[in-house]
């Protein structure tokens, strides 16, 4: 975190970003940061991941490896069950820190992974915090041009939205930008970490 802040106040101080509109987004590892980011600080004015966080979900369907993902567990992430860590767990896990995440999230998950992330992509999209995304037949990376190409479009159109106000005319993303705009107008309603349940299909 203060890694992140210092690239900020660095930018900002010679004065080629304003610190008030800075996304960030990652894949794997990069989601992790990411969602640290979003949970921990109010750097972030908008968010993009790709990835899983570490919730409940992801050690209940990953404890089906056995051995090997418990020790992958404790060596990175110095976690066991959640009954037997339960204090690391609350750090960690963004199901845990749903009250802190003010910036929205974009989420385009591939689809042997997105069901992992429901535990907390549910709830901040009944809240109107996060846009799900989920792209079929792919794995951990991305790997289908099509798919690629969409999620880099959207990853472009999503910031261009959250940080600097801009629409593209293209008929064909009207859908998408009537939805991002009932986000920010439900987003601007509540108060600072969120109050709102209304619903939203995906």
């Amino acid at each position: 975190l203060s890694a992140v802040k210092s690239a900020i106040d660095l930018l900002a101080s010679k004065g080629e970003i304003d610190r008030t509109r800075v996304g960030m987004g990652g894949l794997s590892f990069g989601t992790e940061i990411t969602l640290w980011t979003v949970m921990k600080s109010d750097l972030l004015a908008a968010a993009s991941v790709t990835s899983v966080g570490m919730s409940r979900n992801y050690y209940l369907f990953s404890s089906m490896r056995g051995k090997a993902f418990s020790k992958e567990l404790q060596e990175f992430w110095q976690l066991r069950a959640p009954d037997e860590t339960p204090e690391r767990w609350r750090l960690l896990s963004p199901a845990a820190n749903l009250d802190t995440i003010k910036a929205p999230i974009l989420m385009q998950m591939p689809e042997q992974e997105y069901v992992v992330a429901l535990d907390y992509a549910i709830p901040l999209i009944q809240d109107h915090r996060a846009d799900l995304y989920v792209f079929p037949n792919e794995p951990h990376q991305k790997f289908q041009p099509r798919h690629k190409l969409a999620a880099y479009e959207r990853n472009v159109d999503w910031f261009r939205f959250w940080l600097q106000g801009n629409e593209d005319p293209d008929p064909a993303k009207r859908t998408q930008y009537a939805h991002w705009q009932e986000m920010k107008k439900a987003l601007s309603a509540q108060p600072a970490h969120g109050a709102s349940k209304a619903g939203r299909r995906n």
